[in-house]
């Protein structure tokens, strides 16, 4: 068992797709197939089901998705600190785009890391929609992006970083704030505030075979989280972007039945060449990244 073998096999478990991982990997789907396979053969288990709508998890996978995840955070994290160690004195500029829906959760902690960590590398992070977030890798505004994984574009290079789930963010006082949960059905009968149709959203949306009937088109999260307050059915968000509003009783998080599932990615153009500190601060901002999606789905 290495590595490589484990990060395929749990990009495949998170994403329940061997054709999504390999697209996200940049793997052929054989050879993907053949190291999960070769895994399996090494630890004597059938860890996957294969069906005709993706891959089912057995009892035996299930519990080697939930415990190589730390093993692997782990492994990051120690060529984190190699890296650091001999590359101490290294210093070095480097910019960051972030979509605006994970702005709140992740630029401070990425940076109080980076400061701690790093501190000979200055970073700076730059936030917009996740299509201009990708517009900027492309043309070389930014060295590296955390973009929404499901598509990656041509010319970009991804490296995943986890799985967080999307649920229906409701007013405290809407009718469907006492729900458990809504179907596809429901959710594409609500008026939803979402971003424009360019959106990795959309993509999201299309891939979960939802089509909403009635939108409002918001240019930012602001006027997003406004549409709902003023009454329109929904938007579409992972709760711990809206945590605060939440706690305070303003907004709910209504799951959909059956789960919405979106990939983050850290990635960087091919066709731009990386400032030096890249490969200390790419490893540091995954981890991070990594953990407070993590630290997210506990609470």
């Amino acid at each position: 068992m290495d590595i490589r073998q484990l990060r395929y096999f749990l990009r495949v478990a998170e994403l329940r797709s061997f054709t999504r991982a390999a697209d996200e990997l940049h793997v052929a789907q054989p050879a993907l197939s053949r190291q999960v396979k070769l895994l399996e053969e090494e630890l004597g288990l059938c860890l996957m089901h294969r069906h005709g709508r993706g891959v089912m998890l057995t009892e035996a996978g299930t519990e080697l998705l939930t415990r190589s995840a730390h093993l692997v955070n782990a492994f990051d994290r120690l060529v984190i600190d190699m890296q650091r160690r001999a590359g101490a004195a290294e210093r070095g500029s480097l910019t960051l785009g972030v979509p605006i829906s994970l702005t709140r959760r992740i630029t401070m902690p990425i940076l109080a890391r980076c400061r701690t960590d790093l501190p000979s590398v200055t970073l700076r992070v730059v936030e917009g929609h996740s299509e201009l977030v990708a517009d900027w890798l492309s043309s070389g505004k930014v060295d590296l992006a955390i973009l929404f994984g499901d598509h990656p574009r041509r010319g970009i290079a991804a490296e995943p970083i986890g799985t967080e789930e999307v649920h229906a963010i409701v007013g405290a006082h809407s009718a469907w704030a006492q729900r458990k949960n809504v179907t596809a059905a429901e959710l594409a009968g609500m008026t939803l505030a979402l971003p424009r149709r360019s959106h990795s959203t959309w993509m999201m949306l299309d891939a979960a075979g939802i089509r909403p009937q009635h939108v409002i088109e918001a240019d930012t999260l602001l006027e997003m989280l406004q549409a709902v307050y003023d009454g329109a059915g929904a938007t579409l968000l992972a709760p711990s972007t809206v945590a605060d509003e939440i706690a305070a009783g303003k907004l709910c998080a209504i799951p959909l039945a059956g789960g919405l599932m979106r990939s983050l990615v850290l990635a960087h153009a091919t066709a731009h060449p990386q400032p030096s500190v890249s490969r200390l601060a790419a490893p540091l901002i995954r981890a991070e990244v990594a953990d407070q999606i993590a630290d997210s789905t506990r609470h």
